[in-house]
C-alpha cells in the first residue's frame, strides 16, 4: 500500500505522507520554515511555522498561509483557465 499522496500547490507538486506529521519543512522557494496543514476541504496548505501552535487543521485568522508572504510566490502561481 502506498503511504503517500501527491497534491499541487502554488509552490509545485508535492508528495506527502498520508498521515500529516506536522514536522517543519523548508520552503523550496525562499527557505522559510513551514508546516503543511489540511484545510476544512482536506487540501494541504503551507503555513508559516511561527503561526503554528500544534493545531491539526488550518484556521484562517490563526495561521498565516505561507504563500501570503513568500517573496517568490508569484513564480509558482498557476494561470487560471
Amino acid at each position: 500500500m502506498n503511504n503517500e499522496t501527491t497534491y499541487k500547490s502554488i509552490f509545485g507538486t508535492f508528495t506527502r505522507p498520508v498521515e500529516n506529521d506536522n514536522k517543519p519543512k523548508t520552503c523550496k522557494a525562499c527557505g522559510k520554515a513551514i508546516v503543511f496543514l489540511p484545510t476544512s476541504k482536506g487540501k494541504y496548505i503551507p503555513v508559516n511555522l511561527e503561526s503554528y501552535g500544534g493545531e491539526s487543521e488550518f484556521y484562517p485568522g490563526v495561521h498565516v498561509a505561507h504563500f501570503s508572504d513568500c517573496p517568490q510566490a508569484k513564480e509558482f502561481r498557476k494561470v487560471k483557465k
